[in-house]
């Protein structure tokens, strides 16, 4: 017999390759749900690539599993997304951090 354990796989979340964060980012700003990097984190919180990242850091390319490192490298990855969507004009930044759909694109 075959132990149920020994043929369960662990799925990783794909959302950081390719241009996945930053499509998911745009649709969400686009939205209006997502208005700051910091609530793009904290919809980051809500998905399968936030409970991985706890569970396999390494994975990710994370050092160690501390909330604070985990925030820090979630807003990092965020700002990249968000800087690229502001280059291509998808977002217009603000001043004080936030940003919106650009409405001329």
């Amino acid at each position: 017999t075959t132990d149920v354990n020994d043929s369960l796989k662990v799925v990783e979340s794909h959302l950081l390759e390719s241009n996945n964060l930053t499509e998911c980012l745009n649709n969400e700003i686009s939205q209006g749900v997502i208005t700051c990097a910091e609530e793009a984190v904290d919809w980051i919180k809500h998905s399968l690539l936030f409970h991985r990242i706890q569970s396999n850091p390494l994975y990710y390319g994370l050092s160690g599993r501390g909330n604070d490192n985990i925030h820090s490298f979630l807003l990092a990855k965020c700002a990249d997304s968000i800087t690229k969507l502001s280059k291509i004009r998808a977002i217009l930044e603000q001043d004080d951090g936030t940003f919106s759909p650009d409405a001329a694109s």
